[in-house]
């Protein structure tokens, strides 16, 4: 008797240890799917973020080359999508940091952080930055691309077009809207 006991007691012990171990990799499963779900959602606001700001830098920095072209505040404004506020603050300052220094600068600061993170660390912000650079390099393309579409509507002239925005002249014809079938012989 005591031994059937003693064998009962056992198994209950087992099924108790084997029931906390399922609560157990439930929360770290749960855990793991909120770390993730973090990271995740860290990822994507760093690279949304990058990249609206970059749009916002390409075209402060086309809407300063045409300032300095002595265009219309009108033109600059239908051209850039700018609104008149955002467009008498870029006319009083015209101080502007070239994406490329900033970049590098912000690499240099991060540095001797990272020479210090572990590994998970130093992946995960790795993984951030490729996400902050290719938010970046996205909105200052579609920064560029409505901007010089804008203008294009506006019948700037080509070489305006080139000085504003740096775009080779080639990559500018590209953007041009086709003429519905004027340009090939159906006119």
């Amino acid at each position: 008797m005591e031994q059937a006991n003693k064998a009962n007691h056992d198994m209950i012990a087992r099924e108790r240890e084997i029931e906390r171990m399922r609560e157990k990799a439930g929360h770290d499963e749960a855990q793991a799917l909120y770390n993730a779900s973090k990271k995740g959602f860290a990822r994507g606001y760093a690279s949304g973020f990058a990249e609206t700001k970059a749009r916002v830098e390409a075209i402060k920095a086309i809407a300063t080359n045409m300032l300095k072209m002595n265009l219309s505040m009108d033109t600059i404004v239908s051209a850039t999508g700018m609104t008149n506020e955002e467009w008498k603050q870029l006319n009083s300052n015209l101080e502007m940091l070239s994406d490329e220094s900033n970049e590098e600068q912000e690499k240099e600061k991060g540095a001797p952080f990272m020479e210090q993170a572990n590994k998970a660390d130093r992946d995960e912000a790795q993984e951030l930055y490729h996400a902050i650079a290719e938010g970046r390099a996205t909105g200052k393309a579609e920064g560029i691309m409505t901007t010089v579409k804008n203008m294009l509507k506006m019948d700037l002239p080509m070489d305006m077009i080139v000085t504003a925005t740096g775009l080779p002249h080639d990559e500018i014809e590209q953007l041009k809207p086709m003429d519905n079938g004027q340009n090939n012989g159906q006119g």
